[in-house]
């Protein structure tokens, strides 16, 4: 199962950062654009996660209908 993140984009954006001597020049827009971005996915990934845990039934047997 692959990750709904990409951590590894990260991990490189990083290393080259770190490489160029951290002149945020790594990600066109800026470092902070991307993680403003990545924070957004973020976001909207444990929201998700959320409804889907708060609709999923506690015996395991599938998911009752959406609140």
């Amino acid at each position: 199962m692959t990750s709904p993140l990409n951590t590894e984009s990260l991990r490189k954006i990083l290393e080259l950062e770190h490489r160029k001597g951290y002149a945020d020049s790594a990600v066109f827009g800026g470092l902070d654009k991307f993680l403003n971005k990545l924070t957004r996915k973020i976001i909207a990934l444990v929201t998700s996660l959320d409804t889907f845990l708060n609709c999923a039934r506690p015996d395991g047997t599938g998911i009752t209908e959406y609140k």
